[in-house]
């Protein structure tokens, strides 16, 4: 199979990959990423090569220094899941060791804003402290040197804030579906059910990444929206004038005195309406502005607010203020 992954890798990697990977970290990626593609009692057998591929196999997480590290982490956490029967007892071991969440274990790595970001999850580790990105990272890396497919998160922005948080998503293999968690006693999932994160959207980059900073594109699409793994959303349809007969619209959101693209709206034949899921968390009680653009066209409109479920985000139609290109004798 080494032929294989290793047009695998070379096909998805990046500009600066190609040029800087070494013959040694692309063998030892490789060689180790295929140590754990057997049928690991956790996984209750072997990964498909789809999943495996996309989500274990990479040789970065995001746009992190290259290095030596998948063989270090395998050695390093082999001990600390022996036993353990599901992904998810994997997944809280290693949130455990990392973090300090058992009594008498160690905090690996603090978190501390820092003022070099995206280090090797080596570097992390030899710091000892990190931000959320970065931690996201290094956790992502663990949970892949152990043969779990796991991805990097991000909140996109939250209702009025103007910021973000990073975390991790790891496919649970006994429940079939992607779980997120980070550093924190309190889930991702809790925190929105909670009030405590009110987030609008949420994107997972994809498995080979190669944008230079992967969250804050223009273009949504090579992001896949993990809104819903959060809970408490809500589908907003909408109908945009002249809106064609289906593909996708790009959905901008008024926040905190500034635009920030927050999701793609699909095209529901049957119903005529773009649909798309946005954050509905507790205690927001403002209405959201929205843009949304659309085979030239710019409309807008607001989310109205359902005073008696206390819905932030409900059907919405915008009505157009502008066009463009001008069409012919006018402005």
């Amino acid at each position: 199979m080494r032929g294989k992954d290793t047009e695998n890798l070379v096909t998805h990697a990046s500009q600066y990959d190609l040029v800087n990977l070494t013959a040694e970290q692309i063998i030892e990626n490789m060689t180790y990423a295929r140590k754990v593609h057997v049928a690991l009692p956790y996984l209750e057998g072997k990964l498909d090569e789809e999943m495996w591929g996309e989500w274990v196999l990479p040789q970065r997480v995001l746009e992190e220094d290259l290095c030596l590290w998948r063989k270090d982490l395998h050695e390093m956490i082999s001990p600390v899941i022996a036993g353990k029967e599901t992904t998810a007892e994997v997944a809280e071991a290693i949130r455990a060791w990392l973090w300090g969440k058992t009594e008498g274990a160690v905090m690996k790595v603090k978190y501390q804003e820092v003022e070099k970001r995206l280090r090797s999850p080596v570097e992390i580790l030899r710091g000892g402290v990190a931000a959320c990105g970065e931690l996201a990272v290094l956790y992502v890396s663990f949970l892949r040197a152990v043969g779990i497919p796991a991805r990097h998160c991000c909140t996109g922005w939250y209702h009025g804030e103007e910021n973000w948080h990073f975390y991790t998503e790891y496919w649970d293999n006994q429940l079939k579906r992607w779980v997120a968690t980070d550093d924190a006693v309190i889930s991702p999932a809790d925190k929105v059910g909670l009030g405590k994160w009110k987030v609008l959207s949420a994107h997972a980059a994809p498995g080979f990444n190669g944008a230079a900073n992967a969250y804050f594109t223009e273009d949504l699409s090579a992001l896949e929206d993990v809104t819903a793994h959060l809970g408490a959303i809500k589908p907003l349809d909408f109908r945009v004038e002249g809106g064609g007969d289906g593909g996708s619209a790009q959905i901008s959101v008024w926040n905190t005195l500034g635009w920030r693209k927050a999701a793609l709206a699909a095209y529901d034949e049957e119903e005529s309406v773009f649909r798309v899921s946005l954050g509905q968390p507790k205690g927001i009680e403002a209405s959201v502005l929205l843009t949304v653009v659309r085979d030239g066209r710019l409309s807008w409109g607001f989310s109205r607010v359902d005073a008696e479920k206390g819905c932030v985000l409900d059907a919405l139609e915008p009505g157009v203020c502008m066009q463009w290109p001008a069409k012919e004798g006018g402005r």
